[in-house]
């Protein structure tokens, strides 16, 4: 955001801490004299953010939660960090609960690091280690760097550009801002937050790893990554056969697990043709490819690879040139698209087969107190009312079409500097 400039030195403010304000930084124009401020609750640790954040040393669960995607996949230089580390990442992984270096064996026997899922705070680490380095060369060039380990609460216009109010109360004024604002949180459903009840998984972990108790059901209302990470949870703290694990999802099924081919080989690009003049007509060519790709034998992962390539290179605008039809498209394409991570994917599907764990066609309407524990208020997929017990119960439904944001993105939406598409739902900057 820009909204003016003034004699002397310039000031730029990135507010966040995660991978977007990361990439904010590192592609950032400023010379010797200028200002760069970089705010967040944890801008210590640059890049990390919520998605790959450091747990408590001594927690039970920390480095369960993985990558959806193998290395690969994400960053082949992130590939090359790990290799070069792969001592210490072993010892940092022995005896870990899930034991992600046994399911990493296949892989590493035929040197494959590439195809692994590593836990996200390792990423983290890798992400961190990047941060520094861009630091670092700013400060070289004579840019006055400060990481503020604060919340920004709101932006107000001033002559020169922004005030920038933290919840201190402390004001810095900056000439332009980049904001890394984060996506809406959870949709929330009635009563879940209750006793034994937690609206999200992040900030809870160690709360609901210290009520596991062996035989003690865990409802999740969703089927997406952050119920498969809250699967590895209970997998860190209970043995395997004292885990009684439920998932309720409107889709009742798991995302694909992604999978990297071996010997690494090229990717199916689609061919869409076009351009369309509705999303119907698109979508079709989009869902006759993947059927295609999959008929030469490719997985996800390639699908994901191939389709990327393509609207990276043309633009979905070169085959929707309607901007409201391409954002029809956008919701569906990434539904189908989706993929998870393997390892869990693998986990869940095993324990199945031993009834520990399973998943549920539901569209959750409410969750209350029950005579012992919790219960779930579903609609089944004919339609029909029907509850789920459980001693614990967890929402994991993403935010769907709710918005629910931080402070600081609901004050720029009131304003208009942040627009909600109707079509999409998705976040637009206007200032």
């Amino acid at each position: 955001m820009t909204a003016g400039t003034r004699n002397g030195t310039h000031h730029h403010v990135v507010i966040g801490d995660g991978l977007v304000a990361l990439e904010f930084v590192s592609n950032l124009s400023l010379r010797r004299g200028d200002r760069l401020s970089v705010i967040g609750p944890q801008v210590v640790q640059l890049g990390r953010g919520i998605a790959y954040a450091q747990a408590p040393k001594d927690a039970a669960w920390r480095y369960a939660f993985l990558l959806n995607s193998p290395s690969d996949g994400l960053d082949p230089e992130f590939t090359d960090w790990m290799r070069d580390r792969w001592g210490d990442i072993q010892d940092t992984m022995h005896g870990r609960r899930p034991d992600w270096l046994a399911s990493a064996k296949p892989y590493l026997a035929r040197d494959d690091i590439g195809a692994l899922n590593p836990p996200r705070e390792i990423y983290g680490d890798y992400l961190r280690q990047q941060a520094q380095g861009v630091l670092d060369r700013l400060k070289r060039t004579g840019v006055q760097v400060s990481q503020v380990s604060e919340t920004v609460v709101d932006l107000k216009v001033s002559p020169y550009g922004f005030d920038v109010l933290l919840h201190s109360g402390d004001v810095l004024s900056a000439e332009t801002v980049d904001v890394a604002i984060g996506g809406p949180s959870n949709q929330r459903f009635q009563g879940d937050d209750g006793p034994n009840r937690y609206p999200q998984l992040s900030g809870n972990e160690q709360d609901i790893a210290d009520r596991l108790r062996p035989g003690l059901s865990v409802c999740c209302i969703g089927s997406n990554a952050t119920m498969l990470d809250a699967l590895r949870l209970c997998q860190a703290v209970l043995d395997e056969p004292d885990i009684r694990f439920t998932a309720l999802s409107t889709s009742g099924q798991l995302p694909a697990a992604l999978y990297a081919p071996y010997p690494r080989r090229m990717m199916t690009e689609p061919d869409l043709g076009g351009p369309y003049e509705t999303a119907k007509g698109f979508l079709a060519a989009v869902r006759g490819e993947m059927q295609k790709a999959e008929r030469a034998g490719d997985r996800m992962a390639e699908m994901r690879a191939g389709f990327r390539k393509v609207f990276m290179e043309q633009g979905l605008a070169t085959f929707l040139p309607d901007h409201d039809e391409a954002r029809k498209a956008i919701g569906p394409i990434s539904t189908w698209l989706l993929g998870g991570t393997r390892d869990a994917i693998e986990d869940f599907d095993r324990l199945t087969k031993t009834g520990q764990t399973r998943i549920i066609t539901a569209r959750v309407h409410q969750i209350e107190t029950g005579r012992d524990g919790a219960v779930v208020h579903y609609e089944d997929a004919t339609g029909a009312p029907l509850t789920h017990k459980a001693d614990i119960v967890l929402n994991c439904a993403g935010p769907g079409r709710g918005f629910n944001f931080d402070p600081l993105t609901t004050s720029l939406i009131n304003r208009g500097w942040v627009s909600i598409c109707p079509v999409s739902n998705g976040q637009g900057v206007s200032a």
